[in-house]
């Protein structure tokens, strides 16, 4: 009998591995054809110029950018890097997991990482609109974006409407001619609306199919929702929130339809705001490989700290997606579901103290986090922020929305007495116990 040859059995792509191993394997790098090692880790980049070989090297290198269109592992690699304001190799790999995460593949989209969130939500913006042009808002949004539309706009010649999008026909309502993007926030800060994005895209869609919809997805994180695959066109992320997840790095990434990728790398380009390569390193290799377990944990403790709330007599509401007396429980459940298909209501909580009156619930709100501030030993942290393993909690109106017009908080729905609670990973019997505390003293009970 002649001998026969072994085969190489056939390895899932990492398109259809779970997301989660898809995370760990981008955390370490291939090993390059023709070598035996390489760091279990990729290394950090130190130098902000790189040396080429040749003309024939760096003319290579320029056209990659230039004809950007990776599929594979290899392709990726290729892509050369020969100056840190343009990139470099670790962002590539972050960029790559930061598309996989939002459940969609290199063949349709790719993603650009930035300097923070901001810099993201301006840039996917800018690069694509012009004086004249027309923006559709839905609020509440975080108060930086908020401002920006507000004031920053206006003053480079876009038209921001301003519509609630709790009713998604109101849509019809706005759109024109002119209208270019529709921007709002998957899940919004700080009170955890959660609007039908399907119908809305839909709608939109239907009246002229080049309105762009783009979403901040920070709330949620990928783990949590994925707005790509239910009608938006382009997804912005703070990743020092969840992505992250340790509050030690800051960064943003805009994941864009890979037709655009290109425009959106070259306004990158010419107006700054490249991520940090040690500020990516830590979020490809500690906080995206990490993300789904953290994630987990997180929305286990804040569904038993919001059931704690709800029941509480002490607390006059709650917003969380995962209660069952939330109006937007319909939306989210679409929405809003994890890596296993699972709904997903996930880590962040609004709630507003009961009281007599609008003052006096705002001083048992004010006394409730104040307990914390002193006595929290960092169960819970009085601090921004958001999505990390700490718990911390603010009051928006005082604090991250504090720059936003008290009639526009008012009108949307940001009570002066809410209070915003990123729940981490403390037991959360710890938690509730804190809270718990936090209560009596504010109400002498």
């Amino acid at each position: 009998m002649g001998r026969t040859t072994a085969t190489m059995p056939l390895r899932p792509t990492i398109y259809q591995m779970h997301r989660a191993t898809a995370m760990i394997m981008l955390s370490s790098p291939p090993i390059p054809r023709g070598s035996r090692f390489v760091d279990a880790i990729h290394p950090v980049p130190v130098a902000t110029t790189v040396k080429a070989a040749s003309t024939k090297a760096m003319e290579a290198a320029f056209r990659s950018l230039l004809e950007f269109n990776p599929r594979t592992m290899d392709e990726i690699m290729g892509i050369t890097n020969i100056y840190r304001r343009l990139g470099s190799p670790v962002e590539l790999f972050l960029n790559w997991a930061s598309v996989i995460a939002e459940g969609v593949t290199s063949n349709t989209h790719w993603a650009l990482a930035f300097s923070d969130g901001m810099r993201a939500i301006n840039a996917v913006l800018e690069f694509q609109l012009v004086p004249g042009d027309e923006v559709i808002v839905s609020k509440p949004l975080y108060g930086c974006t908020d401002n920006y539309f507000a004031g920053l706009a206006p003053r480079r010649g876009y038209t921001v409407k301003a519509v609630d999008l709790t009713d998604p026909q109101m849509i019809l309502s706005a759109l024109s001619p002119k209208t270019r993007i529709i921007y709002f926030e998957t899940v919004t800060n700080p009170n955890l609306r959660v609007y039908d994005l399907e119908t809305i895209s839909r709608l939109a869609k239907g009246e002229d199919p080049n309105i762009m919809l783009v979403t901040d997805n920070t709330f949620p994180s990928p783990a949590g929702c994925n707005p790509l695959l239910h009608g938006a066109d382009m997804v912005v992320h703070s990743m020092t929130k969840a992505l992250g997840g340790f509050s030690q790095e800051m960064g943003g990434v805009a994941i864009v339809p890979k037709d655009k990728w290109m425009e959106l790398f070259l306004h990158r380009k010419d107006t700054g705001g490249v991520i940090a390569p040690e500020q990516a390193h830590a979020v490809l290799t500690r906080g995206l490989p990490s993300l789904y377990t953290r994630f987990m944990g997180m929305q286990a403790n804040a569904k038993a700290v919001a059931e704690y709330l709800d029941r509480s007599p002490y607390i006059a509401s709650v917003s969380y997606p995962g209660v069952d007396n939330s109006p937007y429980s319909e939306n989210a459940r679409r929405l809003l579901t994890d890596w296993d298909g699972q709904f997903a209501p996930g880590f962040m909580i609004a709630f507003v103290p009961a009281g007599r009156d609008s003052r006096n619930r705002v001083g048992n709100a004010r006394r409730m986090i104040d307990y914390i501030a002193r006595h929290g030993e960092g169960v819970i942290k009085h601090a921004v922020s958001l999505g990390g393993v700490s718990s911390l909690i603010e009051m928006p109106f005082l604090g991250t929305h504090a720059t936003v017009s008290n009639d526009d908080k008012i009108r949307w729905g940001v009570d002066k007495a809410m209070i915003r609670f990123s729940v981490g990973l403390a037991h959360s019997g710890d938690q509730i116990a804190l809270l718990e505390d936090a209560i009596k003293y504010a109400y002498g009970a």
